[in-house]
C-alpha cells in the first residue's frame, strides 16, 4: 500500500470517528431535549393535579369530619401531598383541631333550631399558632361565621403539626354544621 493509500485510509477512519461522535452527541442532545420535554409535562400535569385537588379541597366538604386540603410545602402551600393522603395520613390531628375548634365554639342565639353550614380555612404554623382564618363558604349570617372564627381564636393554638408533615405550615379547609352534618 502507498503513502497516498495509507494516508486515505487513515483519513477515512478519522473521518468514520468524526461523524459517529456527531452522531453521539445529536442523540445526547435529543435524549436531553426528551428528557426536559417529559419533566415540563410532568411539573405541568403535577401543577394541574395541584389546582383541582385545591379546587376540591375548597368545594367538595366530606359529609362527615370536613377536612379539607392539606399544605405548606415546598410546591407552594401543599408540598404535593394529596387531599387523600393527607386526611388518611394526619386524620387524628385533624379531629384535634376539629375538637377544640367545636368546644370552644358558642352558637350565636337564634341558632338553636336552624341547621347551618360554614366552610372556614385555618393556616397554621408548625408550631400549631394560629397563622390565619377565614370564611371561604358563609352561612349567609355574619354572627353565626363570626362566632365560628372567634371559636377558631379561642381554641389556638393548636397542636404543635405532625413532625413527618412537610412545610412550614398546614393551610386547610374545614365544614362545620349547626346542629350536626348529615
Amino acid at each position: 500500500m502507498n503513502v497516498a493509500t495509507k494516508d486515505a485510509v487513515a483519513l477515512n477512519a478519522r473521518l468514520k470517528k468524526i461523524k459517529e461522535r456527531v452522531k453521539e452527541k445529536e442523540e445526547d442532545s435529543l435524549i436531553e431535549s426528551r428528557v426536559k420535554q417529559f419533566k415540563e409535562k410532568e411539573e405541568k400535569a403535577a401543577v394541574e393535579r395541584r389546582v383541582e385537588d385545591l379546587k376540591k379541597g375548597l368545594s367538595a366538604a366530606p359529609g362527615k369530619g370536613g377536612e379539607g386540603r392539606g399544605a405548606g410545602g415546598t410546591e407552594g402551600p401543599g408540598g404535593g401531598i394529596s387531599r387523600g393522603n393527607v386526611e388518611s395520613r394526619y386524620k387524628a390531628y385533624y379531629s384535634s383541631i376539629r375538637d377544640k375548634v367545636q368546644d370552644a365554639w358558642i352558637y350565636p342565639e337564634g341558632f338553636e333550631n336552624k341547621k347551618v353550614t360554614i366552610i372556614v380555612s385555618v393556616r397554621i404554623a408548625r408550631s400549631g399558632k394560629l397563622l390565619d382564618g377565614w370564611v371561604n363558604e358563609s352561612s349567609e349570617n355574619p354572627r353565626f361565621d363570626q362566632s365560628l372564627l372567634d371559636a377558631i381564636r379561642k381554641a389556638s393554638p393548636f397542636p404543635p403539626l405532625p413532625a413527618d408533615f412537610e412545610g412550614p405550615y398546614l393551610e386547610t379547609g374545614f365544614r362545620f354544621c349547626h346542629p350536626r352534618c348529615e
